[in-house]
């Protein structure tokens, strides 16, 4: 069982396996309740609490039980398995720092919690590799976790956001440094937040490093956001302006590498990325720190997380930030025509974060984060096959959530230590 004590939360390992397949639920029906000791997260100030990143969904009276897994249609298996974690971005008396790993069935059968869960923020980003390992995105840190959420190693730098794994499985991750550059429309120069990528080896030794300032420094749509920054900032504060004061003109939010060349978009080891004020997603040539292809011009709205699908396309969760609803676009990257523009027949919105992943058999698995759910879409249709409501609730609220589905090798790993066929990773001195 696990505990917690003066809000801190200590480190467990697995809490149970599905022996069966649980059978589906109607849609709306309440989810069984979770273990009494799941973490609850403390109410956020009100003052912070329409600030982005950092917002709650209110619980509507009568769904206070609506938690986990609420639908699962027949088509649906409940094998899958997918991680998931609570996340805001300011301190309100205490984040909820951890991640589990569920069942599609709606079973959590692991869950990390550090023995020291204290920090100002929840964590970002959590994946897990493939040979079982953990890592996550916090308090500007890259973690390296074992199974029973020791820490492997800790890379303490600007490091927000996301990461994922380099094709020999090595993390890599988004990262942030300060740069001062020349500035536009009689700005001499200002300091900027410079977003790139950093790639370590599974040691967590430092591989390469690319940053968008330079990768990205002739796209005109650079210039165009330095305007907008220097426009927005001398109407906020006029003549007061202070130019050394960090701008966010790239806002970097996710990466992927390229596991395979896929025509008209990239080579096998190039990057997939967001940068969210751009408007546009792009694929950086590793070797050349250059962009090899880039798409989103009058369609994108502050997204997030482009993801290769199995077919070779590109699949986007656009948040549509000014446009007050979110969708799911599917673009063929040779074409550059959009394959697929998913709405759902009731619309969502989440103007920040959010994420989806096209699975081997062509769903969507659509994190919906500022809305604390998670729905599961046929690769043809709009009706949601499965839905998933965040757990983790502070008084009346659920907390956003970040989730990956596993696959591959990686699923496959993580079965294997479940089901006790390969043994659980543990950190140097431990075991491993």
């Amino acid at each position: 069982m696990l505990g917690v004590a003066a809000g801190i939360l200590v480190a467990t390992g697995k809490i149970r396996r599905a022996e069966s397949e649980e059978a589906p639920r109607e849609h709306g029906a309440a989810a069984p309740a979770l273990p009494e000791a799941l973490p609850k997260a403390p109410a956020i100030a009100p003052e912070l609490a329409g600030l982005a990143y950092i917002n709650a969904v209110p619980i509507k009276p009568g769904e206070e039980h609506r938690r986990g897994v609420v639908r699962r249609d027949d088509g649906v298996p409940g094998d899958g398995i997918f991680i998931a974690n609570p996340t805001w971005e300011r301190r309100a008396d205490g984040p909820v720092r951890g991640a589990s790993l569920w069942t599609t069935a709606g079973e959590e059968v692991h869950r990390w919690i550090p023995e020291d869960a204290s920090g100002d923020k929840g964590w970002g980003g959590a994946r897990v590799d493939d040979e079982g390992y953990l890592h996550v995105v916090a308090d500007g840190a890259l973690i390296k976790f074992d199974w029973n959420a020791n820490v492997v190693w800790r890379h303490a730098a600007r490091h927000h956001h996301d990461l994922n794994f380099d094709i020999d499985g090595g993390p890599v991750v988004v990262s942030e440094r300060l740069k001062t550059i020349p500035g536009v429309d009689g700005v001499q120069e200002l300091t900027i937040k410079d977003h790139g990528l950093t790639f370590f080896t599974r040691d967590g030794a430092i591989e390469q490093e690319l940053w968008l300032s330079d990768v990205m420094a002739d796209d005109p749509r650079f210039k165009e956001v330095l305007a907008e920054t220097i426009a927005w900032k001398t109407r906020r504060f006029g003549e007061e302006v202070d130019w050394t004061r960090p701008s966010d003109v790239f806002h970097l939010n996710s990466c992927e590498v390229l596991a395979r060349d896929v025509e008209g978009l990239g080579q096998r080891g190039d990057v997939l990325v967001s940068p969210r004020r751009f408007n546009r997603i792009a694929v950086i040539d590793r070797a050349r720190g250059e962009i090899e292809w880039i798409w989103g011009e009058g369609e994108l709205d502050h997204q997030h997380d482009p993801t290769l699908t199995d077919d070779d396309r590109v699949v986007v969760f656009d948040n549509g930030k000014f446009r007050s609803y979110s969708r799911v676009l599917v673009v063929d990257p040779s074409s550059r025509a959009i394959a697929r523009d998913f709405r759902g027949h009731t619309p969502f919105f989440s103007s920040g974060r959010g994420s989806v992943q096209s699975l081997d058999d062509g769903s969507l698995f659509v994190v919906i984060a500022n809305e604390a759910r998670i729905i599961q879409v046929a690769r043809d249709g709009d009706d949601v096959q499965w839905e998933f409501i965040s757990p983790w609730i502070q008084n009346d609220a659920r907390l956003p959530i970040r989730a990956v589905y596993l696959e591959g090798a990686v699923l496959e790993r993580v079965r294997g230590i479940l089901d006790g066929r390969s043994p659980a990773p543990m950190a140097p001195g431990l075991g491993g």
